[in-house]
């Protein structure tokens, strides 16, 4: 079942469960869904700030970007709840407050640019996972290989690694941390 699927038949059956048991529990069907995006992303690990974690801020956020990547497509639907977190999310906000100040203390950013920085990543590694670049093995970028009409397109279709995810956020990282030292 994924997020967009997930309908309270179908969940009470899989749990085994009545159709208004369920209700006992949840409003409607956006209360139902909110509530399983909030177990997802709670059981989401961030990658870690450990001692054994990255010094180059640089590699830790493409590490979250991909992290994050990896989170969308195993979840299909969970991009608009990352999208949208507020305080509906209560579990999404806490998680990430304390991750933003982790990074914080861990690379010696305000806590202002810390949440500017990971936001920024955060959001633009969520959209690209969703729209730009849905999947590793992408059929609309094999049918693009070989046009002749397209040849810029063609050339890069054969690889996501000089036209897709990890390089698109490299740039922004690369951009982002120029940035972040104009920020209080």
């Amino acid at each position: 079942m994924t997020l967009p699927l997930i309908t309270f038949t179908g969940l009470a059956k899989r749990l085994g469960v009545t159709f208004p048991a369920l209700y006992k529990h949840v409003d409607g069907i956006d209360s139902l869904r909110l509530l399983v995006a909030e177990e997802i992303f709670d059981r989401w690990e961030l990658p870690p700030l450990d001692a054994d974690a990255a010094d180059d801020v640089a590699e830790y956020l493409t590490t979250l970007a991909e992290s994050l990547r990896e989170l969308v497509h195993r979840h299909p639907g969970i991009a608009w709840y990352l999208a949208r977190v507020d305080t509906r999310t209560p579990v999404a906000l806490r998680k990430i407050d304390q991750h933003h100040g982790q990074v914080a203390a861990r690379y010696g950013f305000t806590p202002t640019q810390a949440s500017w920085l990971l936001s920024t990543v955060a959001s633009h590694a969520v959209a690209l996972a969703d729209t730009i670049y849905p999947t590793r093995d992408d059929r609309a970028r094999e049918e693009l290989t070989g046009r002749i009409d397209l040849p810029t397109l063609s050339r890069v279709a054969p690889s996501p690694e000089t036209a897709g995810f990890g390089l698109s956020m490299r740039a922004l990282v690369t951009g982002a941390l120029a940035i972040v030292p104009e920020l209080p």
